[in-house]
């Protein structure tokens, strides 16, 4: 009978075991996948990071430069994504340019993202014509000064913002602020920048921006 408990604890013992690793298993895989901000920490991480967010914009801008190349207007192009009308002139529509819309943007992003979760804003006349950023969308020192045609990601985190500097070529030793929605207008270091990561301190709350030229004017 002593034998018989003792060969019943093992098992009950091994049982738990395995539950506890299973456990620590299903576990490690979530976090894996969920892609968080808070698992890009080291400086390589980060710098794949921005090199990741730098393609997606460059093939963006290529979507861009195709569908003028077949017609459409600036005034047509969109970026709405899922795409829902005007197909032939959407850059994220295999009607239109076929880019693939980037995923899983959260990563990189901080918790106050809110309605721009995973998502790229493009700037285009629309958004020039109207309300308190009329006259704004541009990067002061590239083209001719008009509004430019401009993506970009908010809310980045603090270590993909300077990584995106760095492959980016600047020297910054700390994230650059600007206080409006031109970059480089209230800070010198950001002119003639066609893409770079500024802390937008004019908004609330405060956030990081990146900000990429697709056709300056």
């Amino acid at each position: 009978m002593r034998n018989l408990n003792r060969q019943n604890g093992n098992v009950l013992f091994f049982i738990l075991i395995a539950v506890v690793l299973f456990a620590a298993l299903t576990y490690a895989v979530t976090k894996d996948g969920s892609g968080g901000a808070g698992d890009i920490a080291t400086d390589e991480q980060a710098r794949i990071a921005a090199g990741s967010i730098t393609r997606d914009m460059k093939d963006i801008a290529e979507g861009f430069s195709y569908l003028r190349t077949k017609g459409c207007s600036i005034d047509d192009i969109e970026a709405t994504y899922p795409a829902i009308a005007n197909l032939e002139c959407q850059i994220f529509h295999p009607d239109g340019a076929g880019i693939a819309y980037p995923k899983n943007l959260e990563r990189f992003q901080t918790e106050f993202a809110g309605a721009q979760t995973g998502l790229f804003n493009f700037i285009r006349p629309v958004h020039w014509q109207t309300g308190p950023y009329a006259g704004s969308y541009k990067h002061i020192g590239v083209g001719t000064g008009d509004q430019d045609i401009i993506l970009r990601l908010n809310y980045v985190t603090d270590v993909i913002c300077a990584a995106f500097n760095t492959i980016q070529g600047y020297g910054f030793t700390s994230i650059p602020e600007e206080t409006t929605s031109a970059i480089g207008s209230s800070n010198s270091d950001l002119v003639g920048k066609h893409a770079v990561c500024s802390r937008k301190t004019d908004g609330s709350p405060v956030h990081n921006q990146i900000s990429f030229v697709i056709e300056a004017f």
